[in-house]
């Protein structure tokens, strides 16, 4: 294109983007690679332009940001004693998992996608994995009717099986660089108990955290609501330890998350 073409401010952000990127490569170049996302998203302004966007989809723009900042930490940790470029082996891993290699639908193959993306299909065996509270449904589905939306999800993940359907959850998992433990989702609990042949719970004994599975002692339980007299109301997110040092985490309507000590907040379920 002649330059003579594009227009004088037009010409002032195309310099300004390539002398970006010069910047950036140069700074990135002896930088891990999760240093070198965390350089980009910062550099860019891309998660600030999405945190002051009030939009719907804002936050969980966010989040995604954030969790390929933590899959590039966990690729890095299970690379870190081999010699290649772990920059390129990880682009090329992403590239994998978004599914620019996906098979057809008609290929002898395992088929991974999203419950919205199976929406029409249909399969002798389905797995729904990651059945957890506060992952599925999610935290921002805590009201009644972003719940239902949830649940008719569920039900559409459920009747993609002809033959077979195996549901899990995980014990524990990182999320955003944090270790977090959630209790089974409660669509598990709707599932008529005929229609469950089976229920495996696999304990790792070496795990040196002691997780109460007895939800019917549990004062707050995981989407319950609740009102502090100070930070007003809120859903609880996630719980950890026992007893004394028992912890919870509250989604505050106006404050956002905080982690509470559960026996020194006055806190009460409405």
């Amino acid at each position: 294109m002649d330059n003579s073409e594009i227009s004088s401010r037009t010409k002032g952000v195309i310099e300004r983007f390539l002398q970006l990127i010069v910047a950036m490569s140069k700074e990135a170049s002896s930088l891990s690679l999760t240093n070198k996302l965390k350089l980009i998203i910062q550099n860019t302004g891309l998660k600030n332009m999405y945190l002051s966007d009030k939009s719907d989809k804002s936050g969980m723009r966010v989040e995604n940001i954030e969790e390929l900042v933590n899959a590039a930490k966990q690729f890095e940790a299970s690379h870190e004693n081999e010699s290649m470029n772990v920059t390129n082996e990880f682009l090329s891993y992403v590239s994998l998992e978004s599914g620019e290699e996906k098979t057809k639908a008609s290929d002898d193959a395992i088929q991974m996608m999203t419950l919205h993306s199976s929406k029409g299909l249909e399969f002798k065996v389905v797995f729904l994995v990651g059945v957890e509270e506060g992952l599925f449904p999610s935290p921002r589905s805590l009201n009644e009717k972003l719940l239902e939306e949830e649940r008719r999800l569920a039900y559409v993940g459920i009747t993609r099986a002809m033959d077979k359907l195996f549901l899990s959850h995980a014990e524990s998992r990182r999320i955003y660089g944090k270790e977090q433990y959630h209790l089974p989702s409660r669509f598990i609990d709707e599932i008529p108990e005929h229609c469950i042949e089976n229920r495996v719970n696999n304990i790792d004994s070496s795990n040196n955290l002691v997780i109460d599975v007895d939800h019917q002692t549990k004062k707050f339980m995981i989407g319950d609501r609740i009102e502090h007299p100070k930070f007003g109301k809120g859903y609880v997110l996630n719980l950890q330890g026992n007893d004394d040092l028992e912890k919870i985490e509250i989604n505050f309507d106006f404050l956002g998350r905080k982690w509470l000590i559960l026996s020194l907040c006055n806190i009460k379920k409405i």
